[in-house]
């Protein structure tokens, strides 16, 4: 079984910040982390990291990098998965089987996974309002 390292960027991102990391707790995959690398935020963001205590996530707090890329970069230098993927702070997993069958895939020799994204509205997540379909490689 592979690990897999999820990285979260995050700045201002209350309250959706919250179902994100949510997302990432209730994925039935077991050997996971979760690496959030958060700036200088002007909400409850910086509050709210510091009150989770799940052992899978790891918080760094981020006052060098630039831009989100310079953050991103951050978390891959932390992670120590066998898979690395981006969760954006906004984001939630399609269900709680995503990561299992990210590491199902890469078990059979695949370089990368990407898939389908549903766009949603952020007050009402069952509210589709474009689907965007990847191609076949």
């Amino acid at each position: 079984m592979l690990k897999i390292s999820i990285i979260t960027v995050v700045k201002n991102g209350m309250p959706y910040l919250k179902t994100s990391i949510k997302s990432f707790q209730l994925q039935n995959f077991s050997n996971k982390e979760h690496i959030i690398v958060c700036s200088k935020s002007s909400d409850d963001t910086e509050l709210y990291l510091k009150s989770i205590k799940d052992i899978n996530t790891k918080i760094i707090i981020d006052d060098v990098s630039k831009n989100r890329y310079g953050a991103i970069n951050k978390g891959i230098e932390s992670s120590t998965g066998d898979v690395i993927g981006l969760l954006h702070s906004d984001d939630i997993f399609y269900n709680d089987d995503t990561l299992e069958i990210i590491n199902k895939n890469f078990i059979n020799d695949v370089n990368c996974v990407y898939g389908d994204i549903l766009f949603c509205k952020k007050k009402n997540i069952n509210s589709i309002n474009r689907i965007w379909i990847c191609s076949q490689f």
